[in-house]
């Protein structure tokens, strides 16, 4: 994913921070990923969704818990904004409402709307050790937003459902409803497995790398974010929005280890 060749990546991730110009809306930062959106169109909607949530949840105020989390997320949100400011990605949270709030739920979990509103659930807050494991999970979600995953699913969602309609459409006008049929449930079933799951999956990965980097430049231990997933249940990836617990532990690791790590997380 990120600087697949080993003979450019050091001149690449050198000159990315050494002299940092504007880039264009549609480069993904850390990762420099280049996307089919130019600009964060989810956000229009994610404040409604954000206040409908709300509206149906029971939040957390006034406590030592509300505290502990205002200050993590605090940290890890002016990395973002000053890391995307200060080398060109500006335009990446652009229109962003950066707010972060407690939910009453035992459920292990945290998200983040594309616009920048942030759930944390109180069952990840009980269940991590430490403030650097609960960064690490704000700091992933985070991630989610300033990559416009949101929107770039739907586009890509969007595309997928092109072809796929054009497969079946086809199917049904030259093999009969028998065969349109068949090629339908194929089809349904090929667009599920085949697109956005592992879309879903590579978002996951990317998210992580991205976190791993802001949550370190921001003091915390990257390595508790590798801690995050111990221990925690296996799962098939073929079936599964997610990677597995196994291979974000060792995504997570062999980036800490890699040059563009120590280059994105040392040099300020």
């Amino acid at each position: 994913m990120l600087y697949q060749e080993e003979g450019k990546k050091k001149i690449i991730c050198k000159d990315y921070l050494t002299n940092p110009k504007p880039t264009q809306n549609n480069i993904v930062p850390v990762s420099l990923r280049e996307q089919n959106i130019g600009s964060n169109f989810a956000i229009s909607s994610s404040e409604k969704e954000y206040f409908s949530a709300i509206s149906k949840s029971t939040i957390i105020a006034g406590t030592v818990h509300n505290e502990r989390i205002d200050r993590i997320t605090e940290k890890l949100i002016s990395e973002y904004v000053n890391f995307c400011n200060k080398y060109g990605f500006s335009g990446r949270i652009e229109g962003m409402n950066f707010q972060v709030n407690i939910l009453n739920l035992d459920e292990w979990n945290a998200l983040c709307y594309a616009g920048g509103q942030i759930f944390v659930n109180l069952g990840l807050i009980n269940e991590s050790a430490n403030d650097d494991e609960i960064a690490a999970v704000i700091a992933h979600e985070i991630a989610h937003a300033i990559s416009w995953h949101t929107s770039e699913k739907i586009y890509e969602q969007y595309l997928d459902y092109l072809y796929l309609n054009n497969a079946v459409t086809t199917a049904y006008q030259y093999g009969g409803t028998y065969f349109g049929d068949k090629v339908n449930s194929f089809m349904s079933n090929r667009f599920v497995y085949d697109f956005l799951y592992p879309f879903s999956r590579d978002a996951e990965t990317e998210a992580d790398l991205i976190g791993v980097v802001m949550m370190a430049r921001a003091g915390y231990n990257p390595y508790s974010a590798i801690d995050v997933w111990i221990d925690k249940p296996s799962r098939n990836e073929y079936y599964s929005t997610h990677p597995s617990p196994e291979t974000r532990v060792n995504d997570i690791s062999n980036f800490i280890k890699s040059f563009e790590f120590k280059v994105l997380t040392k040099y300020y």
